[in-house]
């Protein structure tokens, strides 16, 4: 799990900017949803999650080599059912 996850990180960041740029530029021709937006992009929701995962990144820096690959494939699993309850249920 340590390898997935040092191999997989370096791609979040371009898939990230790629997949906002992309609904930047897909809503240039349509009027603007709010003042706090960019396109489709809600300014505030994407500053809070850039501070968020670099807090993520720095707190849970320290734990990548001791947690053991079985507890890590565990837990993330757990993430993705929550995410996927969240993505379902609340609308």
């Amino acid at each position: 799990m340590t390898a997935a996850t040092a191999m997989a990180n370096p791609l979040s960041l371009p898939m990230a900017v790629s997949g906002t740029a992309t609904y930047v530029l897909l809503s240039a021709n349509h009027p603007a949803v709010g003042d706090w937006y960019a396109g489709y992009v809600d300014l505030r929701a994407l500053l809070v999650l850039v501070v968020g995962s670099w807090l993520g990144i720095r707190l849970a820096s320290t734990w990548i080599g001791r947690i053991p690959d079985r507890l890590h494939a565990r837990v993330y699993l757990l993430l993705l059912t929550m995410v996927l309850v969240v993505m379902v249920f609340v609308r």
